[in-house]
């Protein structure tokens, strides 16, 4: 039996300080011991073996949550007592005395025998990173953590040694140190993970002042011309409306147009010279768009109106979904890219279009070559990329338009309007099929989706044959010399608000206000 001397000052006093780390035990009905095991933090330790052992003679406890352990009915008697958990250094105490009918409170700190890591990953502007992956790699061990909404993380357990250190994300530059020596401590480290994007600037606004029309001279004649005049445009003509010069104003597939005459035919003046000028003026803001996730199926049945052909009174289809070689080759890219989703469809067939076709500013503007025939040439203004890529996209059921107006950003020596192209993923989404970068990748980065703030629509396509046949017209009836008339636009445009546009390599793009 373990038997052991018991001060007899003890026995009659129980209030007596012992000379142990323990405390002044309490009277109780059995002998036990009992506490709480914490680590040099003062955080509760689970899962803590405390042992009281005389000879062969084991009493045993084990920590809960809370750090506390609880031995009962002990015999007394000396006991050592060992105090043991993976990772931290074991205790144990020789010669320590239970006296018996008393409760024992003994309370302990351990001390860790390996390393632990902790600490927080932001980005350059203090925003807290999720889901960084934080890696320790050694010869022998590897241990790795995970940061949550804080940006936090923690990796406990560390055996001593000398670790390489890395902090990687999608779409972020990976930090990597390759020599760190762990001993048997707590390190806490913090670092900066900044985005791995490259950056284009912007103006991510402009208010703009626009001028456009037509400018023509009569001379025993007549001319007439239907003219697209938006909602938010004014006009104004010359001569008034005085009997030389009428204007009248109605819809044209859903658009709005004024109908414009300038007329001399009874010659009552060698010539007449007028013009029709609309005036418009705002603000354009940039948008970067996102993939909504939204199947073809659904695009298709939520815009129906837009996926079929669309033909002129000549007959002529400047969409056209039923060219075999236009369906084939867009459904080649649909299976290609193995997915049904109405951006990832529509992204693929715009990189093959970047990638095998090339763009041009063609000096007559009154004729554009259907889409079979630029599928041919692999090359096409504007409007005729636009007609062919709305015609694969149509090809493959995903709704798609066409948009007319002026892009106000660039010199207007170089064209006076402009056309591009639209698909439907839950909302329109402008796509620019203009452009010549010589890398498809960084067109779609910087084309597919954005909506950016010089352009200006006039007319938007309702998918209608009307619309392609009637949009613009020009006309009328002469009995000596041919009118003459002449497309007329000016601008002026003040942009501000520079952003930085971040294309990243995880595929995410962003608006930022500053560089990281």
């Amino acid at each position: 039996m373990c038997k052991a001397i018991i001060p007899e000052s003890i026995k009659e006093n129980v209030n007596n300080t012992p000379a142990n780390n323990w405390t002044v035990p309490q009277r109780n009905v059995s002998s036990e011991l009992y506490g709480t095991i914490t680590d040099i933090y003062n955080k509760s330790l689970e899962g803590v073996s405390v042992s009281a052992i005389c000879g062969s003679s084991s009493y045993n406890g084990l920590t809960d949550a809370d750090g506390n352990y609880r031995i009962s009915k002990v015999p007394e008697g000396a006991y050592d007592l060992i105090v043991t958990k993976e990772g931290y250094k074991n205790i144990t105490i020789y010669g320590f005395t239970l006296i018996g009918g008393f409760s024992h409170p003994w309370n302990l700190t351990l001390s860790s025998s390996t390393g632990s890591f902790h600490g927080k990953i932001t980005s350059p502007n203090s925003d807290f990173i999720a889901d960084a992956n934080v890696s320790l790699v050694g010869d022998s061990n590897s241990y790795s953590g995970i940061t949550d909404e804080s940006g936090n993380y923690g990796i406990s357990g560390i055996q001593p040694g000398t670790y390489a250190i890395s902090v990687t994300k999608p779409g972020y530059r990976n930090i990597t140190i390759p020599s760190f020596a762990f001993g048997q401590s707590d390190y806490t480290w913090n670092a900066n993970l900044s985005r791995d994007c490259m950056l284009y600037t912007f103006n991510s606004s402009a208010n703009y002042v626009l001028r456009y029309g037509l400018e023509a001279t009569v001379y025993k004649a007549n001319l007439e011309a239907v003219l697209p005049y938006p909602q938010c445009a004014k006009y104004q003509i010359y001569p008034d409306e005085d009997g030389l010069s009428e204007a009248s104003t109605s819809y044209v597939a859903g658009n709005r147009v004024l109908t414009w005459s300038l007329d001399n035919s009874d010659g009552d003046y060698s010539y007449v010279e007028g013009h029709a000028y609309f005036d418009m003026n705002g603000t354009g803001i940039m948008k970067v768009f996102g993939n909504n996730n939204m199947s073809i199926s659904r695009a298709s049945s939520s815009q129906p109106g837009y996926l079929g052909s669309e033909t002129t009174e000549s007959g002529k289809s400047y969409i056209d979904t039923s060219n075999y070689e236009i369906r084939k080759l867009a459904q080649q890219i649909k299976d290609d890219s193995g997915s049904d989703d109405t951006w990832v469809v529509a992204r693929a067939i715009f990189l093959w279009l970047k990638n095998n076709t090339s763009y041009y500013i063609g000096s007559d503007t009154s004729y554009s070559r259907l889409p079979a025939e630029v599928l041919q040439s692999r090359n096409g203004k504007c409007d005729e990329l636009a007609h062919l890529y709305i015609s694969m996209l149509r090809s493959v059921n995903i709704p798609s338009r066409f948009v007319k107006g002026y892009l106000i950003e660039r010199n207007p020596s170089l064209y006076i309007s402009h056309r591009w192209a639209e698909f439907y993923d839950g909302e329109w989404v402008p796509v620019e099929v203009a452009g010549n970068f010589n890398n498809a990748t960084l067109e779609a980065d910087l084309n597919f989706g954005i909506q950016k703030p010089g352009y200006v629509a006039v007319y938007v396509d309702d998918g209608s044959d009307e619309a392609m046949s009637d949009m613009e017209s020009i006309g009328g009836t002469y009995k000596d010399r041919q009118p003459t008339y002449s497309a007329y636009v000016h601008y002026d445009i003040a942009g501000f608000d520079e952003k930085y546009l971040a294309i990243c390599q995880d595929g995410t793009r962003e608006l930022k206000d500053r560089k990281e």
